[in-house]
């Protein structure tokens, strides 16, 4: 969604080259391309499958056995063969270079060259070597060799923060905290807050009256805090919503791929449902009395809270859920921290309608204030300042 955003506004201002490609982008998924059509001039898709690049092979088995001298993101350097790829925009002249996340500089700067004149923006999205850091603490005791992970990217990405962020013409973070700490440790000049964003309707979307109460919670399941949420939500807070008859008030309706192995016998158990890879939320946010979000480390602000919003959904959120938005508990959702608050928070919006419409409406003239649009508008503002 925050790429997609930037797009929209570079595209009202430049003529946009596209590089685009991530293990998570697979070659079934270039279609999806075509709706880039009248925002992108030229695009070069870069194939990340190792079955077609054995660089790309090489450097995931010696990273599965431990042997790899790079970071766990090591995909990133750029391979010969996406080298050759990349040949196609050798004879271009680019004024700007927007580059999405730190982790994506070397492909980049195999793009312009070093020496180039052109200006390169860099959207963190969060501070990365921080997030990292926060990452290794949650994972501390509940995943050892991810801790050791998290600490080990921490360290490179602290390293090349250092190294290029005083280079960059422009370093743009969704929160003000991160841009105030930035700042002050790598003495940056030009560092911008441009805020997460979604689409939001044009009218409150009607509160559900689907007969079975659902609980949803909407996350990547490969990431360890939405791993660490539904763990704690299932474990901890959905045995506190069966009554002594062992009826449970409302089922928990997890909605997110990647599940690893370990997750996947929690998300059969009973009371619980599991949509692998849905192909529109909007429906399970239809049938949801209430959105979950509970996050306990991270960084950046969290899409799944502004997507509760904008869906028409009361939230029952951590703090650190909602962090860098300026949203208030008890008037833009309800706060919850330990397992017993959250059963308390959960069973009041089943029992009260009241409670629900009031969070709802709240929630959703909040974000209403801070759409997509708005985020695009910014961006195109900047991009003008720049020409």
């Amino acid at each position: 969604m925050r790429a997609r955003m930037f797009l929209e506004g570079l595209a009202r201002e430049h003529a946009v080259t596209l590089v685009v490609g991530s293990p998570g982008f697979p070659e079934a998924r270039t279609c999806d391309l075509a709706e880039l059509d009248g925002l992108v001039e030229k695009t070069v898709v870069l194939d990340f499958r190792s079955d077609r690049d054995p660089h790309l092979f090489v450097r995931r088995l010696a990273a599965r056995l431990g042997i790899s001298a790079g970071p766990a993101w090591d995909w990133a350097a750029p391979t010969p063969t996406m080298r050759g790829r990349l040949t196609a925009l050798a004879d271009h002249s680019f004024s700007l270079v927007h580059v999405f996340r730190l982790y994506m500089l070397p492909m980049a700067l195999s793009v312009v060259g070093r020496n180039s004149t052109a200006r390169m923006q860099l959207d963190l999205d969060d501070w990365e070597s921080e997030t990292r850091l926060d990452l290794s603490r949650l994972a501390t005791g509940r995943e050892p060799g991810s801790a050791h992970q998290y600490q080990s990217e921490a360290s490179a990405l602290a390293k090349w923060e250092q190294e290029w962020l005083p280079r960059m013409s422009r370093v743009l973070v969704c929160s003000e905290a991160d841009a105030t700490g930035l700042t002050a440790r790598h003495g940056l000049h030009d560092v911008r807050v441009v805020p997460n964003a979604v689409q939001v309707p044009p009218a409150l979307p009607p509160p559900c009256t689907w007969a079975v109460p659902e609980l949803l919670f909407v996350g990547g399941l490969g990431y360890l805090p939405n791993r660490d949420a539904v763990t704690f939500l299932i474990d901890e807070v959905l045995p506190g919503l069966v009554s002594a008859d062992g009826t449970t008030a409302a089922r928990l309706v997890v909605a997110g791929n990647g599940a690893p192995w370990s997750l996947r016998s929690r998300l059969t158990r009973p009371g619980v449902r599991w949509v692998h890879a849905p192909e529109r939320i909007e429906p399970l946010y239809s049938r949801a009395q209430a959105a979950l979000a509970p996050i306990r480390a991270g960084g950046g602000t969290r899409l799944k809270a502004l997507e509760a919003f904008a869906q028409g959904r009361p939230l029952v959120a951590t703090a650190a859920a909602v962090a860098g938005l300026g949203v208030t508990p008890g008037t833009h959702y309800l706060r919850a921290e330990t397992a017993a608050e959250w059963v308390t928070a959960i069973r009041a919006l089943l029992a009260c309608p009241a409670l629900r419409a009031r969070l709802t409406a709240s929630g959703f003239d909040w974000v209403r204030g801070n759409c997509f649009a708005g985020r695009v508008a910014e961006i195109q503002a900047l991009a003008r300042s720049d020409s």
